[in-house]
């Protein structure tokens, strides 16, 4: 068994080689390799990582001009700051921090209803 579908059938997957030892050695490499994707640990990922995938997922969910939006917040405020920051580093209080930042200096832009914009989002999420 490889997997199961989201309906919950079996997905079936196949080794093939010239020899048994040779399959059995395809199958340890691809174990070792499914064992090291399970003891990755996502929150020391850099922020800007999971933003963009993030990004990727969401825009064919919404409209283009949301999604420029969207684009403009995390290119003018979010990544700049947060973007070489690990999941882990980021606190209530980092976030707090970084508005009170954009806030007062409006960010890349000087935009300040953007940075209200992005404070906004923030205090949704925590």
């Amino acid at each position: 068994m490889k997997y199961r579908s989201p309906d919950g059938k079996v997905k079936y997957g196949y080794v093939y080689a010239k020899t048994y030892r040779e399959v059995k050695e395809k199958l340890m490499q691809r174990d070792d390799l499914i064992q090291s994707h399970m003891n990755h640990k996502p929150e020391k990922d850099p922020f800007e990582h999971i933003a963009l995938e993030w990004f990727k997922f969401i825009t064919p969910q919404v409209k283009e001009s949301t999604s420029n939006k969207y684009w403009n917040l995390l290119n003018s405020y979010i990544l700049p700051k947060f973007g070489p920051v690990s999941l882990y580093n980021i606190t209530h209080d980092f976030i707090e921090n970084q508005c009170n930042i954009f806030l007062t200096e409006g960010g890349c832009k000087k935009k300040w209803s953007f940075a209200k914009d992005c404070c906004g989002y923030f205090v949704l999420s925590t």
